[in-house]
């Protein structure tokens, strides 16, 4: 299919930059290579501010039954 055929649609040049921008690419969630909760909440937290929303008081969850 001439969908799927990548090269008619991309010159080679694009092609390749596209490839090195793939391999540069990393998460923003990764600390020391491996995916990081805190990193995550720590964006969700300046998010939050710069999107000026207030911050909510911690609660913890209590129970025994946690389903999802």
């Amino acid at each position: 299919m001439a969908e799927n055929d990548k090269e008619t649609i991309f010159p080679a040049s694009i092609s390749a930059d596209m490839e090195k921008l793939a391999a540069r690419r990393s998460s923003a969630f990764r600390r020391d290579g491996r995916y990081s909760p805190s990193a995550w909440l720590d964006f969700v937290r300046q998010f939050n501010l710069f999107a000026g929303r207030q911050a909510r008081p911690f609660r913890p969850i209590k129970g025994d039954k946690f389903l999802l």
